[in-house]
């Protein structure tokens, strides 16, 4: 059906177990999009796809995911309609790129903005990975989602404790910060990652973390051929299950994503395997990857390290003439 609805773009309802969606009749006065066919259209579009997926998402599991519904739902309208791009309109505020502090289920769930999560799920397994998803929340409506997403993240021999700091590092590679081949496929269309700016240095840094959340450092400040690595000192709250990633993009334009180990009472002293003379800038993300723990604390030093000095030792640069009874 169609309706004025006041700037709501659309909506699901279930009588007697039959789903019914309900689209906004019009579509004037709505946030801009990327369609070739203009706002008004894209709008119609996504909504069509979005609502869509609510109501399979009834059909499967009765709603039983409360928020996350609507980080599927958004995640489903750049699925269906790759070229309309409504949903960048939501990634401004409250998610892993533009509120890297805020946790992936803060006020108790995910919700629309925090669809980049099953961006960076299909990107990296295919769209296959979220039909698994919801084909399991079919035979687990009781279950917590964030246990269904570290379940179907094990079938791809991951988790979120191992994922979730991948998927911190994807997110600050957004923007002017966007690595080519790195991360998200649209990575450079969303807006710049929140971080913290580093390029003097040594640099001493610090921080809390909730769970599900990261704190981004955007390190500058290196010059071609320069001598030295970048060393890396870290030390973290032993309860946590922190991680440290680093993302590095070199002068060539290339770049990778570098697990730092942490050991057991997470630290690490190391430095980069790319060296100064090649480093263009590198973001170190401070990952929370756990699904509970808040107000894990850490610290960070970033410094140069020259290479040891070298001394020309021959005949010629030890000789000195002495005089008698010098010392």
């Amino acid at each position: 059906g169609f309706a004025n609805q006041a700037g709501t773009y659309g909506y699901t309802t279930v009588t007697g177990g039959t789903t019914r969606i309900v689209l906004e009749n019009d579509y004037i006065g709505f946030p801009a999009n990327d369609d070739p066919d203009g706002d008004a259209l894209g709008a119609a579009k996504v909504t069509c796809a979005h609502e869509f997926k609510h109501a399979s998402q009834y059909r499967t599991s009765l709603w039983s995911e409360g928020g996350w519904v609507e980080l599927d739902g958004t995640w489903a309208e750049d699925l269906v309609f790759d070229a309309t791009n409504d949903y960048y309109n939501y990634l401004t505020g409250g998610n892993g790129i533009t509120a890297p502090g805020t946790s992936l289920d803060g006020g108790g769930t995910g919700s629309y903005e925090d669809c980049i999560f099953q961006q960076w799920m299909s990107e990296t397994w295919g769209n296959q990975v979220v039909v698994d998803l919801w084909a399991w929340r079919a035979t687990h409506q009781g279950e917590a989602m964030l246990t269904s997403y570290n379940t179907i993240l094990a079938t791809r021999g991951s988790s979120i404790a191992a994922g979730y700091p991948v998927f911190a590092a994807w997110n600050y590679a957004c923007g002017s910060r966007f690595i080519t081949g790195l991360g998200y496929g649209e990575a450079s269309r969303y807006p710049t990652s929140q971080a913290t700016a580093v390029a003097a240095y040594p640099y001493a840094g610090s921080g809390t973390l909730s769970h599900l959340s990261a704190k981004n450092f955007h390190c500058t400040g290196f010059t071609p051929g320069e001598a030295g690595q970048l060393r890396v000192v870290f030390n973290g709250d032993n309860t946590a299950n922190l991680a440290l990633k680093a993302v590095i993009r070199r002068n060539d334009g290339s770049g990778l994503i570098e697990t730092i180990p942490l050991n057991g009472s997470n630290d690490a002293n190391v430095t980069l395997s790319v060296a100064l003379a090649d480093l263009n800038r590198v973001g170190l993300v401070v990952v929370n990857a756990g699904v509970t723990g808040d107000n894990k604390a850490f610290t960070l030093d970033v410094s140069r390290q020259l290479p040891p000095p070298t001394a020309t030792l021959n005949a010629a640069s030890v000789s000195k003439t002495m005089s008698t009874n010098t010392l």
